[in-house]
């Protein structure tokens, strides 16, 4: 599996111990990239984001999305709507 990077935000009970949060994120296999300790946001990767959910103090665990636009000029961007909708 490809490892996907992830944003994991701490809840705020636990926001104080966020590098505790990191360091257990870190045991069960996210690589730690860096600590926003007065956010209480952990940023990484990781192969099983879903797995780093059940870590106390986890509030959320939100992966990376790809996002693709059209180049301009692009049919979709060239698209023309009618005054009546």
């Amino acid at each position: 599996m490809t490892s996907r990077r992830v944003t994991v935000t701490v809840d705020d009970g636990h926001v104080d111990a966020v590098l505790d949060v990191a360091a257990e994120l870190a045991r069960r296999g996210m690589t730690v990239e860096s600590v926003l300790q007065a956010l209480g946001i952990v940023t990484g990767t990781a192969d099983h984001p879903e797995e780093l959910r059940d870590v106390p103090g986890v509030l959320s665990v939100d992966a990376e999305q790809d996002v693709r636009l059209a180049p301009p000029g692009a049919d979709v961007q060239a698209a023309e709507v009618s005054p009546d909708g």
